[in-house]
């Protein structure tokens, strides 16, 4: 639960429309419906969304979980590519598993 509470309060988190679904209290979906960077990027038309939506931000979430609990997973549920722009920006799921 703690490393919900910062990612909705990270200043990372300016310029995002963002939910957090908590399943329990080592199980939490972190949703982000909308995001600068990814429209900035979208309209850039180079591809550069995968580099830094599922590469980059893999790695930074990770870093993020492994501070609040080394044993936090981190999977990608839904990363840009879009395939539909009704769909939220980026899914992710983090699991503590005992």
């Amino acid at each position: 639960v703690p490393v919900m509470k910062y990612m909705q309060a990270s200043p990372s988190a300016s310029g995002t429309e963002q939910e957090g679904e908590f399943r329990s209290h080592n199980h939490a979906i972190f949703t982000i419906r909308r995001c600068s960077t990814l429209s900035a990027l979208e309209k850039e038309r180079t591809g550069r969304e995968k580099q830094i939506c599922q590469d980059l931000t893999t790695i930074l979430f990770t870093k993020i979980a492994h501070y609040f609990n080394p044993e936090i997973k981190v999977a990608a549920l839904k990363v840009p590519p879009r395939t539909t722009y009704s769909d939220c920006a980026c899914q992710w799921e983090f699991k503590l598993e005992r």
